[in-house]
């Protein structure tokens, strides 16, 4: 092989292993979506939880909440 030759190789080992840089890459950007994603939830999930274990724990709020649930307009302006 020519220095040519080797030349011409190389790039297209060069130009191959952008394209798998760039493919993986483009994997980890998802995957990195989907984590941030997850962790939403799983913040909107711990807050709904904390919300629930303060109502049925505290049986006033329960009620509160339960009648507002029923008509919100019947609730008073403090409550």
């Amino acid at each position: 092989m020519t220095l040519d030759q080797y030349y011409m190789l190389a790039q297209i080992i060069a130009s191959i292993a952008v394209v798998g840089s760039l493919l993986f890459l483009g994997f980890e950007m998802r995957r990195n979506y989907k984590q941030t994603r997850l962790a939403n939830w799983e913040a909107v999930v711990d807050r709904f939880n904390a919300l629930w274990s303060r109502t049925t724990t505290n049986f006033d709020f329960a009620e509160i909440l339960a009648r507002g649930r029923q008509s919100y307009v019947g609730l008073t302006d403090a409550e």
